[in-house]
């Protein structure tokens, strides 16, 4: 049986007497190894520390080679239709479980100086690097709600990614990106009650913005993660609508220093593959 995938993979589900798996495949076979090592280091680490384990778990790998990934199965729900049949009791247990984790990481990473040269290998000059000292060490990558499964209370981690620099401040980035777009929302497929759902973000957002000054790194980090981030995705988004949504929220967004602004759309062109549509290379 096919299931569907986010990031433009393919999902397969595949049944035996050891249990039910899900086996992930992509086109891009130079990710695909570095991906379940991550997920791996993950699952060890979670697993061995009692406190996150009550709360997460993410699958195990079972099978891995260039193009795809063998993991085990699990039933849980999306965080759309979690929304739809939680309480706001159950809304909380999400930020509060949400925030040990991101806490958890930044213990487990030390404190270092951002290091320019990497910043530049992936921007260029088009956006400047920021300068300063933040928690460096380990990171989920893509840390968004569709990245997650729902299930027993816990929380289920998938599609670990490398970033180029492993700090827990991608991770709230990510955060941000999901809860200030709705992104989530915007890839479901199925009947959903789109108010509802509005107003779970909504609560959603309020709470994950009041816990960033928890965190103890200062917002012009967090904020310099989210907008990187937010560029970093624009080359490959599949549909107007999307794109539309993402240069908007780095037009609008006042916590960005229009400094960062400058050379984006630039950037973001020149990575645009050669096939794409035509409103990626005349967009605004």
């Amino acid at each position: 049986m096919q299931l569907k995938g986010h990031s433009h993979s393919r999902l397969d589900f595949a049944s035996g007497p050891n249990g039910n798996f899900v086996i992930k495949r992509i086109q891009d076979t130079g990710k695909m190894v570095s991906q379940a090592k991550k997920q791996m280091y993950f699952k060890n680490i979670i697993s061995s520390d009692p406190r996150m384990a009550l709360g997460f778990d993410v699958p195990e790998v079972v099978g891995c080679c260039d193009h795809c990934i063998t993991m085990r199965y699990y039933n849980g729900l999306s965080i759309i239709d979690f929304i739809e049949q939680s309480s706001k009791k159950q809304l909380d247990n999400i930020v509060h479980n949400l925030f040990e984790f991101i806490k958890w990481e930044i213990q487990k990473s030390p404190i270092a100086k951002i290091d320019e040269v990497q910043i530049y290998s992936k921007f260029g000059s088009a956006i400047p690097p920021i300068d300063g000292y933040i928690p460096i060490g380990i990171c989920h990558g893509d840390l968004t709600l569709s990245n997650m499964l729902f299930c027993d209370k816990k929380i289920i981690l998938l599609d670990f990614i490398d970033c180029f620099i492993e700090t827990p401040i991608q991770d709230i980035a990510k955060l941000l990106q999901e809860v200030n777009l709705m992104w989530s929302l915007h890839f479901f497929s199925g009947h959903v009650d789109t108010t509802k759902v509005k107003i779970g973000y909504n609560y959603l957002k309020k709470e994950i913005v009041r816990m960033l000054p928890m965190f103890g790194v200062e917002l012009e980090y967090i904020n310099y993660f989210y907008f990187t981030s937010l560029v970093r995705i624009l080359p490959y988004v599949k549909t107007k609508e999307i794109y539309d949504l993402i240069i908007g929220e780095i037009n609008d967004n006042s916590d960005f220093a229009d400094s960062w602004r400058v050379n984006t759309l630039s950037w973001c062109k020149a990575k645009v593959p050669n096939d794409a549509p035509l409103w990626k290379f005349n967009a605004n």
